[in-house]
């Protein structure tokens, strides 16, 4: 009896998640709003970058390939975002130092009981 209310909890769970993960991979990129012009990308990021961070040409020029890439709507807005969410994961940084990860451990070692 128990396998059954397990069997029966554990269906609508996956279906679910799988409605949610379709969900994510059929959205398409935000267009632009009516009025909306679009931007250089690169232009807008050298502007909106810190002075203080290193290959801001880099940057620049690879958020500008990968909006393109990503069919992202060029817009002053997702820029900013996503500048903002660079600046907040890693400061700029391409290759950021994570505090304590050598104490940390590996992914495929199991937590002690």
């Amino acid at each position: 009896m128990a396998m059954a209310k397990t069997r029966y909890c554990a269906l609508p769970l996956t279906l679910l998640a799988g409605a949610l993960l379709s969900a994510c991979t059929s959205q398409q990129a935000p267009q632009m709003k009516a009025g909306e012009k679009p931007v250089d990308v690169a232009s807008v990021v050298r502007q909106k970058m810190p002075a203080s961070v290193k290959d801001r040409d880099a940057w620049a020029q690879a958020l500008a390939k990968t909006f393109e890439s990503q069919k992202l709507a060029p817009t002053e807005e997702n820029i900013c975002s996503v500048l903002a969410v660079a600046q907040q994961e890693s400061n700029y940084q391409a290759d950021p130092a994570v505090p304590g990860l050598s104490k940390n451990r590996l992914a495929g070692d199991r937590p002690p009981r």
